[in-house]
């Protein structure tokens, strides 16, 4: 487990690199969620040489950008930082 969140917080660290600004974070969160869902229907249906690794990269990614959304709100939805507000 703490290998994954290790990998979570780097996703998180790389997302922001990539993608600085907290907009449409939502909009990511929900992207990835699909992403998850595609990558567990691949491996379920042996399709396109699924692994269960293609599996956990996905949760990474899902898991980086809810914490991004914590952490940092979405502008675009007038959401505040969750983190800020406790």
């Amino acid at each position: 487990m703490k290998e994954f969140l290790s990998q979570c917080i780097e996703e998180v660290e790389r997302a922001r690199q990539l993608f600085p600004h907290p907009k449409h974070l939502l909009h990511a969160l929900t992207e990835e969620s699909g992403e998850v869902t595609k990558a567990v229907l691949n491996l379920y249906n042996d399709k396109d040489g699924a692994t269960i690794n293609d599996v956990k990269e996905e949760l990474v990614q899902l898991v980086a950008m809810a914490i991004r959304l914590y952490e940092e709100g979405d502008p675009m939805l007038n959401l505040p930082a969750i983190k800020s507000n406790q």
